[in-house]
């Protein structure tokens, strides 16, 4: 169980219920992107401390060191745990995104990704 009680029934019933509040979004900048990109709030807060962390309080949006198509590849394998591109770029890219908000468990997706494009 995880130390800030999110693997309890509690944690798992405010993460449900967060899910299914269709107000409780964030919007997400990439490095050079004008546009938002909504996403459940819960969703990035569960996948993470360090998401969660900068979900937490008033904030209603986050920018990205990382490109729009790096947080892409994150999405995908946080909602079907699959690594689909193919974009060595883009891959690299998202491997440090994942280190820097601490998903080890994408990055070695990621690497395995890139060790198939080889």
């Amino acid at each position: 169980m995880a130390a800030d009680g999110r693997d309890s029934a509690a944690g798992l019933d405010k993460i449900i219920d967060q899910a299914l509040d269709t107000k409780a979004r964030i919007k997400v900048f990439g490095r050079d992107d004008i546009m938002a990109h909504s996403v459940p709030t819960a969703l990035l807060a569960s996948a993470s401390t360090k998401f969660a962390e900068a979900c937490s309080g008033n904030v209603d949006s986050i920018t990205l060191q990382e490109s729009i198509a790096a947080f892409r590849v994150m999405l995908g394998w946080l909602l079907r745990r699959v690594v689909a591109e193919r974009n060595g770029d883009t891959l690299a890219e998202a491997w440090i995104l994942a280190g820097r908000f601490e998903l080890p468990v994408l990055q070695n997706a990621i690497m395995r990704a890139l060790v198939l494009r080889w």
